[in-house]
């Protein structure tokens, strides 16, 4: 009933939902837990930034990936400048024909793809020392003037040891990587060790662009309109059950697939071989149930790829329901592209079981990927819980406008916390 009638339209607390409720004040109220007054657009921008270099990397680590060799590392040493003319790149091309590398994915590198993974490669020599330094030198900036509250400091440390993990769990990878062999490629990095290093990737960018989101946006949407607020806490309620369990799953299962190269294990799916599942032939009977999951590569595809249809399809349903409820543009907009791109993940994988486990199609599969896990942590930023205090405040002042119309909603809001998670 309050919904309908909707609790602004009857002049009720117009300028009491400004006063308490406008993006502005909220939105300042919380990032100065954080940062100096006036400081919060900056350092937005910083986490915005650290966030996109990690996106870009992990995009280019798909295609350097899917090619089995990454010119800083292999034992064909790509050396001298990058060459300008198509002669340059045929004489090139040439001595890198003589290297096992040509071979690695067990067919012959094209010379369309060697350039691209040149250029790939050069650029991430660049790109990746860049972004520590877009993460390190910003920072000691903003601690230097004293932009950063006793929160945002502790932000810092923990962001920071991500940094310091993902590159010492990299120097280990690297230590660890067996000998080299005359005559063939150079021995690939620990599979399990990979996923546990993408894992670390994927936390850190998570972590930076929630705070960016904190800093940019501050508030949730529904308080700036109360008859948008069980629509939000429906949302949340929705969100939390398709990304607390099936997104995380999902993306632990997707990066256990990246680092242990199991994209290529079934090329038959949704079936297995002329099964709908694996069988148990396909299990080594002399390993643990958890073993076969950690360590299967056929096991490990068909999790990822079932998870993925699954949260796919509640994530369809939920845009079905909450489509028609009194959410914002925005919320509409960010559950509508998140159904979307999820679409588009699927069809991006159909298409690699169907045409092969092409280098573009990997990189594209990655980087949708972190397309997805933003838009989820958008959509998870738009409808937190609403302060308490907030919402005390102003239901004292309702209570004195419209007692009826209080009591009412004072019963709805606590039924539908009731069903929120905690």
């Amino acid at each position: 009933m309050l919904l309908r009638r909707g609790i602004l339209r009857n002049g009720i607390g117009g300028n009491l939902v400004k006063r308490h409720f406008s993006t502005k004040n909220y939105v300042t109220k919380d990032a100065t837990r954080f940062v100096k007054d006036g400081k919060r657009i900056q350092v937005g921008i910083w986490l915005l930034g650290t966030s996109f270099c990690v996106f870009a990397l992990t995009t280019r680590g798909g295609y350097t990936r899917n090619m089995r060799f990454g010119i800083p590392t292999i034992q064909w040493k790509g050396s001298g400048n990058t060459p300008k003319t198509d002669e340059q790149w045929e004489e090139k091309y040439e001595e890198f024909k003589k290297y096992p590398e040509y071979t690695a994915r067990g067919k012959p590198t094209t010379l369309e793809q060697f350039k691209q993974a040149w250029i790939l490669n050069k650029a991430g020599m660049i790109f990746g020392p860049g972004a520590f330094l877009g993460h390190a030198l910003p920072m000691a900036y903003f601690l230097a003037r004293g932009y950063f509250k006793g929160p945002m400091k502790k932000f810092c440390a923990i962001y920071t040891g991500l940094v310091a993990s993902i590159g010492f769990q990299g120097m280990y990878m690297d230590k660890k990587r067996p000998g080299a062999v005359e005559g063939a490629p150079t021995p690939a990095k620990d599979k399990h060790q990979k996923a546990i290093h993408y894992t670390l990737i994927g936390a850190y960018f998570g972590y930076g662009f929630w705070m960016a989101l904190n800093m940019l946006r501050g508030s949730p949407d529904h308080i700036k309109r109360l008859d948008r607020f069980f629509a939000y806490n429906s949302l949340r309620k929705h969100m939390t059950f398709s990304t607390h369990f099936f997104f995380t799953l999902v993306l632990l299962s997707g990066f256990l697939t990246a680092g242990t190269g199991s994209g290529r294990s079934i090329t038959t799916y949704p079936k297995v071989g002329d099964k709908w599942a694996p069988a148990m032939s396909d299990l080594d009977q002399d390993s643990s149930f958890l073993e076969n999951i950690l360590n299967n590569n056929k096991l490990i595809q068909f999790n990822h790829r079932t998870l993925g249809l699954i949260m796919t399809g509640v994530v369809g349903i939920q845009w079905v329901l909450l489509m028609r409820t009194k959410l914002g543009f925005m919320g509409k907009l960010g559950l509508t592209t998140l159904f979307a791109l999820l679409l588009g993940q699927l069809h991006i994988g159909s298409y690699m079981v169907t045409h092969g486990m092409q280098p573009e199609n990997t990189m594209t599969h990655a980087g949708n990927g972190y397309l997805i896990f933003a838009t989820i942590l958008y959509l998870m930023h738009l409808c937190r819980k609403p302060n308490p205090a907030v919402i005390k405040k102003i239901a004292a002042q309702f209570k004195e406008r419209n007692p009826g119309k209080y009591e009412a909603f004072t019963k709805r809001y606590a039924y539908e916390m009731s069903k929120v998670p905690k």
